[in-house]
């Protein structure tokens, strides 16, 4: 792979990701956008009370939401910092980016 294989062609831009997050992050997501910081496949007991996205904006009181949000797949995973190294190395060796390849071996 080249190091432009790893933006242009092999990740998706976006994806969705799924979790219950707080009331608060919920809100903040609703509002402005905020991505979630934390989040975890669900809770219960100790008086959390979970619901769906819809129902919390409805008004259901809760101190969960089951939610659904977008996540930029580059910036989220770390590829951004590596695909960087791999451009300052092809500057260091005075080559082009497509001339820095990336190989992976399977069950060698």
């Amino acid at each position: 792979m080249e190091i432009e294989d790893f933006i242009e062609k092999r990740f998706p831009k976006e994806y969705d990701t799924n979790g219950v997050i707080t009331k608060e992050q919920f809100d903040a997501l609703e509002k402005d956008g905020t991505l979630p910081n934390s989040w975890c496949g669900g809770i219960h007991g100790g008086g959390s009370i979970v619901v769906t996205a819809s129902e919390a904006r409805a008004g259901l009181t809760c101190t969960h939401v089951n939610a659904t949000w977008t996540r930029n797949a580059l910036e989220c995973n770390g590829i951004t910092e590596y695909v960087e190294e791999l451009r300052q190395l092809a500057n260091e060796h005075n080559v082009s980016n497509e001339e820095v390849r990336i190989v992976f071996g399977f069950d060698s």
